[in-house]
């Protein structure tokens, strides 16, 4: 089970040194986010690979009616594991709340910059619908464009403040994390919490004897989701004359990972989806500090 993080290393996330004062709370939740990435990664670690040396999964091979059959096995308690499992949920969804905040907290700061430079752009005598007003902005993420044109709140900013948002959207070429970002934020806020579960990576599935791969191998997927105790991952024959009774047993390659069941997610850990959002959206807050704030 992988759990590398890949998580960029801020250092104390209380450390804003160096930034602009209009964007010190928007790299502080960034970096409480980044915090809950690291958290979270060390929990998984942890529940990885446990202090006495056990693991908390394990696969059961075992040949019948001419196939061999590879089980997914629970070996702790399952109320250990939903434990476990509902900890790394809390800090996926505060990682979320935190991560996004940065960017709306963004949105919030150019719309008070704009009025600072331009006051007519919240003139009281305007109309309402006419002004620009801080609080009901909100940094825009969209994967259609049509949507984006549509719907986008920062339609009062500045043309140069509304061009940079245009550029990161997914919809115009953006990094497409940002858009995991949305629907995972936006459910997490409104709607669920995001389960955490165990699930394989069928698309690595393979057979090994003796530590070689068994070539022309026929493996079935019988199980693709989330992975609960007993359930049949995959199942599987080799070619005739590859394994005899006496020989050390087949070695399945049965990838697991801690991943969210979504389908978003899908082949993907926790982790890595974590650390491609917080990779889109770091250099976003960078770029607009430097061009709008420095």
């Amino acid at each position: 089970m992988s759990t590398d993080s890949g998580l960029p290393e801020l250092g104390d996330p209380e450390d804003l040194e160096g930034v602009a004062l209009a964007m010190r709370d928007c790299w502080q939740r960034f970096n409480w986010a980044n915090r809950d990435g690291q958290t979270l990664n060390e929990r998984i670690t942890a529940f990885a690979n446990r202090p006495d040396g056990t693991h908390p999964h394990s696969l059961y091979v075992y040949f019948q009616d001419d196939r061999w059959h590879v089980k997914f096995l629970r070996l702790i308690e399952e109320r250990e594991e939903r434990r476990a499992f509902a900890d790394m949920a809390e800090l996926f969804g505060s990682f979320l709340d935190n991560i996004r905040a940065s960017l709306n907290y963004l949105a919030f700061q150019l719309a008070n910059l704009a009025i600072e430079k331009d006051p007519s752009l919240a003139d009281p005598a305007l109309p309402w619908d006419d002004r620009l007003h801080p609080t009901a902005i909100e940094f825009p993420i969209f994967d259609r464009p049509a949507k984006y044109w549509s719907k986008n709140k920062v339609g009062e900013l500045p043309e140069e403040y509304r061009e940079a948002i245009k550029a990161v959207q997914p919809c115009f070429g953006g990094n497409t994390d940002l858009w995991d970002l949305q629907v995972l934020s936006a459910e997490y806020r409104h709607r669920v919490i995001h389960p955490v579960a165990v699930v394989p990576l069928s698309e690595r599935f393979g057979i090994h004897l003796g530590g070689r791969p068994v070539e022309g191998a026929e493996i079935t997927v019988e199980h693709d989701g989330p992975l609960v105790h007993d359930t049949e991952v995959m199942s599987f024959t080799v070619p005739p004359g590859t394994w005899s009774e006496g020989q050390e047993r087949m070695q399945p390659n049965v990838p697991i990972y801690i991943g969210v069941d979504h389908p978003l997610c899908v082949d993907r850990n926790l982790i890595t989806i974590a650390n491609g959002i917080t990779k889109a959206v770091g250099p976003i807050l960078s770029d607009f500090e430097i061009r709008f704030f420095a």
